[in-house]
């Protein structure tokens, strides 16, 4: 989203990105990128300050004119990836 939120600021392609796109999911911004996002996505005043405070793992998501607050939750495969353990815990099992 950072790309994105980049792109808004310098040209077009950011804002045809975005309405090109049937559900967006918008992670934790920082300030700049979340009202330069709001210029082209109609964030009110607390969507804007519920994006600031997400948190690792959660996500507004946007579809058509709905939107709603998600939290994702990764199996323990997902976490080792994540994490970047999954070769430290493949080696333990062997």
């Amino acid at each position: 989203m950072f790309q994105i939120c980049y792109l808004l600021k310098i040209g077009n392609y950011g804002k045809t990105i975005i309405n090109n796109s049937s559900i967006k999911c918008i992670f934790n911004l920082e300030e700049d990128n979340i009202l330069s996002l709001s210029d082209n996505i109609d964030l009110n005043q607390k969507e804007q300050i519920e994006i600031r405070n997400l948190k690792r793992g959660e996500s507004l998501i946007i579809a058509e004119n709905n939107k709603i607050i998600i939290k994702i939750i990764s199996n323990s495969l997902e976490n080792n990836l994540i994490e970047g353990n999954l070769k430290e815990n493949h080696e333990q099992q062997f």
